[in-house]
């Protein structure tokens, strides 16, 4: 007698599977990499900023590896878990942001090359240098294109009031992180958002910020489309513009990114990937250019094995988390 199709579905999610667990390490970032009968993702616990050790993330993976119970997984775990056990729908196309970084000198000269590639929104980060010289380098870029300005809660509420006031709230697509009082953010006058401590947007009423303009995502500190979901559902409910962003990932963490923003629909706001460039080395055969406008990918990425240290390996009856 045949078999009816859900039980078959109910015998396949349980069937046994082949999996490989491996750690990397570039000159500037270390994570753990999974493959399950093929399928490749990312773990990759971001120092200072990820609630759990990449020692601790390796020690849950390989449990539930190695006897399929499942779990409460870490952020990173749960997020590199997800990429492994989706189906790729290809091709994937998202636009990005330029990230811009370092003295004023720098900060401008890498605007200048990302503008020259085509980008129309740059991300600055400020802090490490005084008020004239942020605003001369605010000033220069609000002529040419959308700007992100990213704090880092670097400067108290005074401090951040007066290195924008001299500039139109309308000119920004949102300033991330203003101050580290954030008891003060209800009063800040320009677009902000939340990047640090984005659960303050979740978990306050709406009309306590009222010049909050949007929140910023990092799928391996919240735990990919679970830890997401429930920030994206608030964020388009108050109207607030979603930015998916990067800890550092190699590309392929970087690509299981722009799958999650392709599940939300979250594909026309630029993307926070630019990242990359900022590695030395990769984990993948050829990787997409997160450094353009646009970023394209047609398949999945090649991991390279030799570029890997084998952690464990096996076979074990895994089911879809």
């Amino acid at each position: 007698m045949a078999l009816h199709s859900p039980l078959l579905h109910r015998l396949d999610a349980i069937a046994s599977r082949q999996w490989e667990l491996y750690r990397f390490a570039l000159p500037s970032r270390e994570g753990l990499v999974v493959c399950i009968e093929g399928k490749w993702g990312e773990i990759s616990p971001l120092k200072g900023r990820s609630k759990e050790t990449l020692q601790e993330a390796e020690a849950q993976l390989k449990h539930y590896l190695e006897s399929g119970e499942k779990t409460d997984f870490f952020p990173s775990v749960q997020f590199g878990l997800e990429s492994v056990f989706e189906e790729g729908h290809f091709p994937l196309q998202v636009p990005l942001y330029a990230l811009c970084q370092g003295t004023p000198e720098e900060v401008l000269r890498e605007a200048d090359i990302a503008l020259g590639k085509g980008h129309t929104t740059l991300k600055i980060k400020v802090g490490l240098f005084g008020v004239q010289d942020n605003q001369f380098v605010i000033k220069q870029l609000l002529q040419k294109c959308r700007l992100r300005v990213d704090c880092n809660r670097n400067f108290s509420f005074a401090q951040a009031m007066n290195l924008f006031a001299p500039f139109d709230p309308a000119l920004f697509d949102y300033i991330e992180d203003p101050t580290y009082e954030e008891e003060s953010l209800p009063q800040f006058t320009h677009p902000f958002a939340l990047d640090e401590n984005v659960e303050k947007a979740f978990t306050s009423s709406r009309s306590t910020y009222p010049s909050l303009t949007g929140i910023i995502l990092k799928p391996t500190l919240l735990g990919g489309k679970k830890g997401c979901r429930r920030f994206i559902h608030y964020a388009q409910q108050h109207g607030l513009k979603i930015t998916l962003s990067s800890c550092f990932e190699s590309s392929l963490g970087l690509l299981q990114i722009v799958k999650l923003a392709h599940h939300f629909n979250l594909t026309k706001f630029p993307l926070g990937l630019d990242t990359r460039r900022y590695l030395n080395g990769d984990i993948v055969d050829s990787s997409p250019r997160f450094d353009l406008p646009t970023m394209r990918c047609n398949e999945e990425l090649m991991v390279l094995k030799e570029h890997l240290q084998k952690v464990a390996h096996g076979t074990t009856p895994l089911s879809p988390i």
